[in-house]
């Protein structure tokens, strides 16, 4: 199980030019009994894949702790547009 807690970087509506390289970060709390190690992961759903990979472990984090969950996206080409939310 799992909460998030907080944007780290590009928060929902964030400007990003065409075609430019960010990585979105997101927080998250371990609400769950037992520990979380690289066994655990998240993975692309749904949306705009933005470049990413469909696979992200997460690091080792005890239950109540904090993970910090970064992804490597690409803002589609074309006209302006906003990061991804979580």
């Amino acid at each position: 199980d799992a909460a998030f807690v907080s944007d780290v970087t590009a928060p929902d509506n964030t400007l990003v030019r065409p075609g430019q390289a960010f990585v979105k970060t997101w927080r998250y709390r371990n609400t769950g009994t037992c520990s979380w190690n690289n066994t655990y992961g998240i993975i692309f759903g749904a949306g705009s894949k933005m470049g990413a990979i469909n696979y992200v472990p997460l690091p080792s984090t005890i239950p109540g702790g904090i993970a910090d969950i970064s992804v490597s996206m690409t803002a589609p080409s074309g006209t302006a547009g906003l990061s991804s939310s979580a």
